[in-house]
């Protein structure tokens, strides 16, 4: 276990700003000491347009995390539409610092689109209205007496960018593109206040119409908003700013609606201890009053060594964050993890950290952004890398473009930045070697318009639908891929249902039958893409053919029936059954799978995650010598993180413990409640003598290790059928008329069901199945 603070919510009294006072010390060491020591030079190559831009690509199948290099920019699910390298910038050939940095997006009044992107002597700007065909407008220099910089920022308000710098001699840039549709672009002013001269990073939040400037020699190194009100040529410092500590980057958000309405909170990330020496990495402030902001909390996180920068969802309920050094391998030798971060954010007073991801790539990860359900994470070394938030305690990887080739390294060079704000889909990246990169999303979006059936009718086809949107792609064939007990795979039609909705049919089956099932989409793009997600690694939807379904056993857990634990060397996070505290410690789940109240989970308090172990939960006897097709579901949590992650393990014996084996043995990256079950019989012979017990340990100690269990339940499968219910009624008389129609329409059809003498002999299908059904039907049913 490890200990990690929060502070109580307090308001930073600070006496009201006086500009001279703003000067300050140097901003603490950060990440950029790396940036210099792994600098390299410009990659020089001429502008690729177009054609020549897709010639630089190398499409990879939507199957893996990476795949064959083979082309300059390896892709998956991007087009790159064009690349401006470097050189091809005004002002290169004089620049001492000939690198790029961060960027940025502008959209004129008339639609058009322009790219703001830092370069080492200067601000470049670039019409993108065509991201096929860009032009280059011309590059803001930085004045003569101004240090040419590896680090540049920029952001806009209305009409304005506004441009900062890390090195001294700046202050802020303040660029008017009101005539940019002209191609005219024109520096108003460098403007310097209280001794202001250099900035880390500046944000803005055009809702209040303020700039924030972080990391810089104002405000010790902190954040300081500045007014772009009356006058935004004259950008000016309002009150003390938030200076608790050093802020690297920041993201402000005006809240409208929920408890929040009418504030503006800031999300402030503050380095960590790796060079500042502190003790939290993300800070919470209500700026709303310039003149007092009050710090809703600091949080630090398990792996806490540098909090880079975040972003949160568009409902305003998630807050990613990354941070540049928290591999558990780097220095060791081993291939580094590095994690992003997920917060539950719904009371900023105490936000939880509820789910971490990684693409498990050595490369460091640096700025994100959310638009809708994808989240766009420069990647250095591999580039931009998409991930969709469909589910969002569990990101999955979907595209990407890598704009650095040449390997996959731990260091600061390749992607710094990316802007994915454009409504037209074209996406910004830019690359400290080799410029700006113009690309697009190339993908379908598959999605279930209700959930797909789990229980099927035996000898009947069972109707299956699927939504189908294309993300800059065009759906080609789409196909349901269907296994019958473990058999060959069945490839079946899908067709159109309008609407962007397709149809198809699981086929009729014997009751009994297990069914495992999932879609495959191919673009004409490319593909394939599938649905679930997780069929790729063998896990499709699995359903079983059934009449009914009878509940042998279910524990919600708000009352103790039997369950009990047995812990060996547990010094913390012994299984406890409880109603999940508001106050747990990260990684803890907020509340239980199933709204009940109740669940079982490792310890129920701040830091009191699992420490030593295991810590095992085990069931009552079941009873299951009558039921061959028992299947047991449950949901679990878990969240491993810091050093090496621990594991979950369910394991099933059928001789009251005596002997084991084990059925899930999960350690994932991901956080949050998973619904997940099994097929007794896969694992031990159903017996009267089941138990079922679920194992978790932090040992050696050396993670934050949090698990939970809930609803748990037993059903066995029935399979009472009378053949002559044809239409399934069970209402009285449950044989009638109707039954004759059915059978009439599934002849018709040629199901198998309508063989009903069994005959192989052709045609299968004759008079004597009437007869047969006749027959049948005249015995009624038991």
């Amino acid at each position: 276990m490890r200990s990690w603070r929060s502070l109580r919510p307090r308001v930073v009294h600070i006496t009201p700003l006086v500009l001279a006072s703003l000067a300050g010390a140097p901003a603490a060491a950060d990440d950029d000491d790396q940036k210099l020591r792994d600098r390299k030079p410009p990659i020089i190559a001429p502008i690729a347009r177009g054609p020549d831009a897709w010639k630089l690509t190398t499409r990879l199948p939507d199957i893996g995390p990476s795949g064959p290099m083979d082309s300059t920019f390896p892709t998956r699910n991007m087009e790159l539409h064009s690349w401006l390298p470097l050189s091809s910038f005004p002002g290169y050939a004089g620049a001492t610092q000939k690198s790029g940095a961060d960027c940025w997006g502008y959209v004129s009044p008339s639609g058009r689109r322009y790219a703001l992107i830092g370069l080492g002597w200067g601000t470049g700007v670039v019409e993108v209205t065509d991201p096929a065909n860009p032009v280059i407008l011309t590059v803001i220099p930085v004045p003569s007496n101004a240090y040419n910089s590896l680090w540049r920022d920029v952001t806009v308000i209305g009409h304005y960018a506004y441009s900062v710098s890390d090195n001294v001699g700046v202050g802020i840039q303040v660029i008017d593109l009101s005539d940019v549709d002209t191609g005219t672009v024109t520096l108003v002013r460098n403007h310097s206040q209280g001794g202001h001269s250099r900035t880390h990073t500046i944000l803005s939040n055009p809702a209040s119409g303020y700039l924030y400037l972080c990391g810089g020699n104002v405000a010790g190194s902190g954040m300081v908003p500045a007014a772009t009100a009356p006058d935004p040529t004259l950008p000016t410092f309002d009150g003390p700013g938030w200076r608790d500590q050093y802020v690297h980057e920041a993201q402000i958000v005006s809240y409208t609606s929920g408890p929040y309405a009418g504030k503006e909170i800031a999300f402030a990330f503050a380095a960590g201890p790796y060079y500042t020496g502190l003790t939290t990495g993300l800070a919470i402030v209500d700026i709303t009053n310039k003149a007092a902001p009050i710090e809703l909390c600091q949080i630090a996180y398990p792996g806490l060594r540098f909090c880079h920068q975040g972003w949160i969802t568009e409902d305003k309920r998630y807050l990613y964050i990354n941070d540049e050094l928290d591999a558990p391998g780097s220095g060791s030798g081993s291939v580094p993890r590095f994690l992003a971060r997920i917060f539950d954010i719904s009371n900023l007073s105490s936000p939880r950290l509820v789910s971490t991801f990684s693409n498990n790539l050595p490369s460091v990860d640096h700025n994100e952004y959310v638009k809708g359900r994808y989240l766009y994470m420069s990647n250095y070394t591999t580039g931009l890398r998409v991930w969709d938030l469909k589910e969002p305690l569990r990101p999955r990887e979907v595209a990407y473009i890598d704009t650095r080739p040449e390997d996959d390294a731990t260091s600061y060079n390749g992607a710094w930045g990316n802007y994915p704000f454009f409504d037209d889909g074209t996406i910004l990246v830019s690359d400290l070697e080799r410029g700006l990169f113009i690309a697009r999303l190339t993908l379908l979006e598959l999605d279930d318009p209700a959930p797909q059936p789990r229980t099927l009718e035996p000898g009947k086809r069972t109707p299956v639908t699927l939504r189908v949107t294309g993300k800059g792609a065009t759906l080609g064939t789409l196909t349901l891929m269907v296994t019958v007990n473990d058999g060959l795979p069945q490839s079946l039609p899908m067709v159109s249902l309008g609407d962007g909705l397709y149809g198809g049919e699981l086929p009729a089956c014997t009751c009994g039958d297990r069914v495992s099932y999932y879609f495959q989409a191919v673009s004409t793009e490319g593909g394939p893409f599938v649905s679930p997600p997780a069929a790729l690694n063998g896990d499709p939807i699995r359903a079983r053919v059934q009449t009914g379904e009878t509940v042998l056993f279910a524990d919600d857990f708000q009352i103790n029936l039997g369950w009990t634990v047995q812990n060996t060397a547990v010094t913390s996070g012994a299984w406890a059954r409880a109603v999940p505290s508001a106050t747990g410690g990260h990684g803890a789940p907020l509340a239980d799978a199933d709204g009940s109240g109740m669940c079982f989970v490792t310890g129920n308090g701040t830091n009191a995650d699992v420490d030593g172990g295991p810590t095992v939960l085990l069931s009552p006897v079941l009873d299951l010598s009558a039921a061959p097709e028992a299947h047991i579901t449950y949901s679990r949590w878990l969240l491993s993180i810091q050093s090496a992650t621990d594991s979950l393990i369910t394991s099933i014996s059928g001789d009251d413990g005596q002997s084991w084996t084990t059925v899930h043995s999960v350690t994932p990256v991901t956080g949050g409640w998973e619904t997940v079950g099994f097929r007794v019989a896969d694992y031990i012979t159903p017996t009267s003598q089941v138990r079922v017990r679920f194992s978790v340990s932090d040992n050696p100690d050396n993670s934050v290790t949090e698990a939970g269990i809930d609803a748990f339940v037993v059903t066995s499968a029935a399979c009472e059928f009378c053949y002559a219910n044809c239409d399934g009624s069970l209402v009285a008389p449950a044989l009638n008329v109707a039954d004759f129609s059915c059978f009439l329409t599934r002849f018709a059809a040629a199901e198998p069901y309508a063989n009903c003498d069994g005959s192989t002999m052709a045609p299968i299908l004759n008079v004597a199945d009437f007869s047969c059904f006749l027959d049948r039907f005249a015995s009624g049913c038991p």
